[in-house]
């Protein structure tokens, strides 16, 4: 699995997020939203969608006073008590000591469950029909989960009560799906959010509740990572003005890295460009791309290819998915049958 150093990145005020607490949506200032389009499948996308979105969203406006892209369980500021005298000689008074606040998060610690730094994939699904060609994503990373189901990837911390999982305050993408699609991501945040018992057998994670079951195994198992290199990585989301949205409806854009070398074929024109990989990132030499005139839809994806495939670019694979991060654009890809 290819992961490059994760930037810490908090986004401004232009981003939108929807966050859930207690089983019903809020709507905060700045909810993450996403351009509707074709669906877009994700199988274990992680978070790929919502960490390229912020990260970008940061870029664009990074000399914004105050960021506004906090985790709601994330700690206020301390407020200074009351003042005090000194005890013998009269003088300035001396601010009371205040205790240090925690961020509040779920009770119970994943911490020794066998989840924590693992991807689980749905193998059978009871009680429920999965829309045909999707399957669940569940990831665990240091007390996060992440969760997709098709179409937008939802993440919150996590904890183990007992033989029940439950979940904090969540965040999710806006991207515009099929109906069918948006109601499996709404069914799935409701099992999430109901307190799923849960039982880890080597390799296999089975949830269950509400008449629900689940049956999901390790990812590195059922779905290994694609090789960078040889392999069709086709554009399925681009992630612009703090929010990931999918293609055009109609348009296709791939690129195929092997030998030193990046194919593009940006569904209208196609070209090349020299590429090295280093460390977690690709370093791409001059793009040179055919001119031909394209249509409006066409052009506006081969444009995002050209402003991502330039210079540094940090990416990561999850199976058979691919982000690439160039700071103030990025593209997400999936990797071609």
């Amino acid at each position: 699995m290819s992961s490059p150093p994760a930037q810490s990145l908090i986004s401004c005020a232009s981003v939108q997020v929807r966050t859930t607490a207690g089983g019903r949506d809020k709507e905060r200032p700045g909810e993450l939203t996403g351009t509707p389009g074709r669906p877009v499948p994700m199988n274990r996308r992680l978070l790929a969608s919502l960490a390229l979105a912020t990260t970008l969203v940061c870029g664009a406006c990074s000399q914004a006073a105050t960021p506004v892209f906090v985790n709601p369980a994330a700690p206020g500021p301390a407020t200074p008590g009351p003042a005090t005298p000194g005890p013998a000689t009269p003088g300035p008074a001396t601010p009371v000591p205040q205790p240090t606040r925690v961020p509040a998060q779920p009770s119970g610690a994943p911490a020794g469950t066998g989840l924590d730094g693992r991807t689980f994939l749905s193998v059978s699904v009871d009680g429920h029909l999965l829309v045909q060609g999707t399957r669940i994503t569940i990831a665990f990373a240091q007390g996060n989960l992440t969760l997709s189901a098709g179409c937008n990837t939802m993440g919150g911390q996590y904890a183990i009560n007992g033989n029940r999982l439950s979940m904090g305050a969540t965040m999710t993408t806006e991207m515009g799906c099929q109906p069918a699609l948006m109601a499996q991501d709404q069914w799935i945040a409701e099992v999430l959010g109901a307190g799923p018992t849960f039982a880890l057998d080597g390799d296999t994670l089975t949830l269950g509740a509400a008449g629900t079951g689940i049956t999901l195994a390790d990812g590195k198992v059922t779905d290994p990572d694609r090789p960078l290199e040889g392999t069709r990585w086709v554009v399925d989301g681009i992630a612009g003005s703090g929010a990931v949205s999918s293609v055009p409806i109609g348009t296709t854009a791939a690129i195929t890295i092997a030998n030193g070398r990046a194919s593009v074929d940006g569904g209208c024109n196609t070209g090349d460009a020299d590429v090295r990989i280093e460390n977690g990132t690709l370093v791409f030499g001059p793009l040179s791309m055919t001119k031909k005139a394209c249509a409006s839809d066409a052009a506006a994806l081969e444009q995002a290819l050209e402003a991502t495939l330039t210079g540094t670019v940090h990416f990561a694979i999850e199976a058979d998915a691919l982000t690439l991060n160039a700071g103030a654009s990025g593209l997400t890809f999936r990797a071609a049958p």
